[in-house]
C-alpha cells in the first residue's frame, strides 16, 4: 500500500487542488490515472482535512465490491459521449497499482526563544 510505504518515510500523498503549483503534477498525470492523498474517511485528503467538492468520474464513487477506500485521478478523460474532460476522481483499490507524487508532512515553525528569560 502506497499510503503505508511513504508515511513510513515521512511522507504523505501529495493532494490535489487547482493551485498554479500542481500544475507540474497536472502535467505528468495527463493521461494517467495517479493516486492522490484521497481516502474513504468520510472523503478527507492525507492531512486529515475534509473535502469541500469533488469531480467524480460518472457514477463515482461506488465503493465496487465493498472494499474501495482510496481515490485515484486522471488529468484528461476521452468519454464517446463528451469528448476530452478534464481531471475526475475514481475510487477503487487502495492496492492496485499506479504512479503516485508525495509531499513532506505540513509543520509549522514556533519560535521558542521569544520567551526566553521572562518569568
Amino acid at each position: 500500500n502506497v499510503k503505508k510505504k511513504i508515511s513510513s518515510l515521512g511522507y504523505i500523498l501529495m493532494f490535489y487542488s487547482d493551485d498554479p503549483q500542481n500544475s507540474i503534477i497536472q502535467n505528468k498525470i495527463l493521461t494517467q490515472w495517479t493516486w492522490i492523498g484521497f481516502y474513504r474517511d468520510g472523503w478527507k485528503w492525507s492531512d486529515n482535512t475534509s473535502v469541500t467538492s469533488i469531480k467524480w468520474s460518472l457514477f463515482q464513487p461506488d465503493n465496487f465490491g465493498g472494499n474501495q477506500y482510496c481515490a485515484r485521478l486522471i488529468s484528461i478523460v476521452f468519454s464517446e459521449f463528451s469528448g476530452i474532460m478534464p481531471g475526475w476522481f475514481d475510487d477503487l483499490l487502495c492496492a492496485d497499482l499506479h504512479a503516485f507524487f508525495c509531499q513532506s508532512r505540513k509543520f509549522n515553525l514556533v519560535d521558542l526563544t521569544s520567551d526566553v528569560g521572562k518569568q
